[in-house]
């Protein structure tokens, strides 16, 4: 058999490199963290506004709709804080 048979060379250490990261694990903590609100109160509008649409009663159910969705990012950012 011939060494190029033999497939990669199991001398060679291969974990001298070490990994490198472009951005750190804190900074996208804290973008997880303040894209909450955003992504929760127009996740929650979109939902309340749709269904307001189907059923007629617009400002009402968007605004619960928010106001839940905001609950929920604010408690979220306290979980990931907590964690961090």
């Amino acid at each position: 058999m011939a060494a190029s048979d033999q497939g990669p060379e199991t001398g060679k250490n291969h974990d001298t490199h070490k990994h490198v990261d472009l951005i750190p694990p804190e900074f996208l903590r804290v973008i997880a963290v303040w894209s909450l609100i955003p992504s929760y109160i127009a996740v929650g509008g979109f939902i309340g506004y749709l269904i307001d649409r189907a059923f007629g009663w617009f400002p009402y159910v968007t605004g619960v709709g928010l106001l839940v969705a905001l609950i929920m990012a604010v408690r979220d950012m306290y979980r990931l804080r907590d964690e961090m």
